[in-house]
């Protein structure tokens, strides 16, 4: 789905002014600490305490027969070490990937071809002619409930993530609005976002003696407006409703989980420990 529309939809919904800007400068922890409003988008600069990610990158080969002859294949196998999990994917060589149009690393998605999303820009002929903004557009974070349980999906929620490097790290607060037809979450206003992320994303300075640290990370941290289901069964305890959450651009399904909403603090040995959609 392109949004052809979105920068009305979005004031619409969220009855957003963005010709009003406001800085705030404070100071907590030595940290400096400021924020950006525009088209309700916040970004504050919080403080460095996530481990770098410890990328190693190395060329793996293997050969096999076939067909009475030797057959090579040679891949390029990235590890990365980060605090957010050790990992390891294979670069798609040969292909644009998703790494050479965001202006962070995504871990999940980097080396993932940008071929995937091609079917939805019926415009475009080629991978080249996809852009930052154009990603923007069809972000969405789809949330399933199962059809037979009760479940008003919230109209507006709040994106969280973080963009850090090892010097500088910022939380970005974005809104964004319901599609019913979808059970999706869409960003409110994708061309103020791409201009401030953009601008965000240039302060940052890459340290010159780490070459893998080509560009700041990003994290998903949650999806705020899920309030707690007020239900009990038959035995009086507290209902938990399962839902299902994808991460996608378009219908390209980048991430996925699953969590129990209702649960309170006798709930948290249940999986995931700390769930993506939150009150």
């Amino acid at each position: 789905m392109k949004l052809s529309n979105t920068w009305n939809v979005g004031k619409t919904l969220l009855g957003m002014n963005i010709s009003i800007r406001s800085i705030s400068l404070s100071s907590s922890l030595l940290v400096l600490s400021w924020s950006i409003h525009a088209a309700g988008i916040e970004i504050k600069e919080v403080p460095v305490t996530e481990v770098a990610p410890a990328v190693q990158r190395s060329t793996v080969s293997r050969s096999f027969p076939a067909d009475g002859n030797v057959q090579r294949f040679s891949a390029l196998v990235t590890i990365d070490g980060s605090s957010m999990g050790r990992t390891a994917y294979i670069r798609s060589s040969g292909f644009d990937t998703f790494y050479e149009v965001l202006p962070f690393d995504w871990h999940v998605l980097s080396d993932k071809p940008l071929l995937q999303v091609l079917p939805e820009f019926v415009e475009y002929s080629s991978t080249q002619e996809i852009e930052f903004l154009d990603l923007l557009r069809i972000f969405n974070i789809e949330v399933l409930v199962p059809p037979a349980l009760e479940f008003e999906h919230p109209t507006e929620t709040i994106l969280v993530f973080e963009i850090r490097s090892l010097e500088k790290a910022i939380q970005v607060d974005l809104p964004m609005y319901l599609d019913r037809s979808q059970s999706s979450y869409y960003i409110a206003d994708p061309i103020q976002v791409e201009r401030e992320i953009s601008l965000e994303v240039e302060r940052f300075e890459m340290p010159s003696d780490q070459p893998d640290l080509e560009k700041p990370w990003i994290s998903i941290r949650e999806l705020k407006g899920f309030g707690l289901v007020d239900k009990t069964d038959e035995t009086g305890a507290q209902s938990l409703l399962p839902v299902a959450y994808k991460l996608r651009f378009g219908s390209f399904s980048v991430d996925s989980g699953f969590q129990k909403l209702g649960a309170t603090d006798s709930h948290l040995s249940e999986f995931p420990y700390k769930p993506l959609l939150t009150e």
